[in-house]
């Protein structure tokens, strides 16, 4: 069986075999690595989309890395079958956010409106910076403009009437 993008929420990458009794090390693909501390269940999804169910056994966050003991992997060759395979969890089973923190894939599919009410087109992907974030939005011309996720660009956030507010900043929005 396969998870369709909206089924899941990426939240790690297996990178490769750590030690010699199937632990991995996971680059984290979320601002709280912590969230893996508690987690104990989560699926794989491999290169092809296969998905496989998964218990945490242990979890120790290092800085950029996450180091897991998943059930039922137990030894170093065990665990080089799944390097490249993203570990997911359910829509469901997010962290919860601090207030003004999003995930990307709420962000996606959102309208981006002028704050006077013109709609600029649509939120199509999120790429993350260390000094920001960046909103990919296709317009109805389809244009591609990035906007800086910042709330002096972005002062609001409707969530729940699917619609992002942003202030005219003179050329961000121009047509060529």
């Amino acid at each position: 069986m396969k998870f369709a993008p909206e089924d899941h929420v990426v939240i790690g990458l297996i990178l490769k075999p750590h030690g010699i009794k199937g632990e991995v090390k996971v680059k984290p693909v979320t601002d709280f690595p912590e969230r893996f501390l508690k987690l104990k269940r989560a699926f794989l999804v491999s290169v092809h989309g296969a998905r496989k169910e998964i218990s945490i056994e242990k979890a120790k966050v290092l800085r950029d890395i996450v180091l897991l003991k998943i059930r039922g992997i137990d030894s170093i060759s065990e665990a080089e079958k799944y390097r490249g395979d993203e570990i997911v969890i359910m829509p469901e089973d997010r962290f919860k956010l601090p207030p003004d923190y999003y995930y990307e894939s709420d962000l996606i599919g959102m309208q981006v409106v002028l704050s006077h009410g013109e709609m600029i087109g649509t939120i199509v992907d999120v790429q993350s910076y260390p000094a920001q974030d960046l909103l990919i939005v296709k317009t109805g011309s389809g244009r591609e403009i990035l906007l800086p996720f910042v709330k002096e660009i972005v002062p609001e956030l409707l969530p729940e009437e699917g619609k992002v507010i942003v202030n005219n900043i003179s050329g961000l929005f121009d047509e060529e």
